[in-house]
């Protein structure tokens, strides 16, 4: 999910691209990104032969995209990837984060 598809959601929003800088503050500034791991815990009831992975990975990709979508932060956010933690930490790890 590259910058194309970041310019297509913030154009269904109503939120334009950013205006370019001035060629003073050109230099002011300097483009920066991090990658930022979240560990996200989803649940909820399914039949049994259902599969709950698949149910988490499109659940996670809506919640990402409507938080995208009304973010405040001044920052582009772009989903890299989307995938299910077969190996958890043990869940006193899980209850410290």
């Amino acid at each position: 999910m590259g910058s194309e598809w970041m310019r297509s959601l913030r154009r269904a929003f109503g939120r334009p691209d950013p205006p370019p800088a001035p060629a003073a503050d050109r230099y002011a500034t300097i483009h920066k990104g991090a990658y930022v791991a979240v560990r996200l815990y989803l649940e909820g009831d399914e039949p049994p032969a259902h599969d709950f992975a698949q149910t988490a990975r499109d659940a996670t990709a809506r919640i990402l995209a409507a938080g995208i979508a009304a973010a405040a932060a001044p920052l582009q956010a772009t989903v890299k990837r989307i995938e299910v933690d077969d190996d958890p930490p043990d869940s006193d790890e899980a209850e410290e984060g």
